[in-house]
């Protein structure tokens, strides 16, 4: 619903070559208080969900469990790229898992041998990612050993692919 309604106001604006509030002066009164209304309710919303950031972080201070939960949205958000979710803190995701990639490439190229990668919670997507990207003849060489991995109760339920 809130896609539509942006792509409409989007769409108006784009035609009218005026801002969302200024493009609907004039028209359908159903259509003027219709975007009265959303413009309002937006700025409602921003203001609650400031309001709910601070007693999150609130919470957070005084509670080991909030903090151990927004500690995993953090881990979990952080994992993807920006492209994913743009207001996101920078991605860690971009450098580790390339690095630890070249690294596994690098090092049983050299020594010939076997590589056991082994990662615990968070570190274990980053180590499943950079072994899922190894080429198949390296990837032959490496064993992935992981504990406390959050791919399948975090991730496969939410991201199923």
């Amino acid at each position: 619903v809130t896609l539509l309604l942006g792509a409409g106001a989007l769409a108006g604006a784009w035609i009218s070559g005026q801002v969302p509030g200024e493009a609907v002066r004039g028209g359908h009164p159903l259509l003027e208080t219709a975007a009265r209304a959303a413009q309002d309710a937006g700025s409602w919303l921003i203001g609650v969900a400031i309001a709910a950031f601070i007693a999150w972080g609130r919470r957070a201070y005084r509670d080991p469990a909030a903090r151990r939960t927004i500690g995993v949205l953090w881990d979990v958000g952080t994992f993807w790229p920006r492209a994913a979710h743009p207001f996101a803190p920078p991605c860690y995701a971009e450098r580790a898992v390339p690095d630890l990639t070249w690294r596994m490439s690098g090092w049983t190229g050299r020594t010939g041998g076997r590589l056991v990668i082994s990662g615990h919670s968070q570190g274990s997507v980053l180590a499943a990612a950079a072994v899922w990207q190894l080429p198949p003849h390296v990837r032959r060489r490496v064993a992935l050993l992981t504990y406390g991995s959050p791919l399948r109760r975090l991730y496969g339920r939410w991201f199923p692919a």
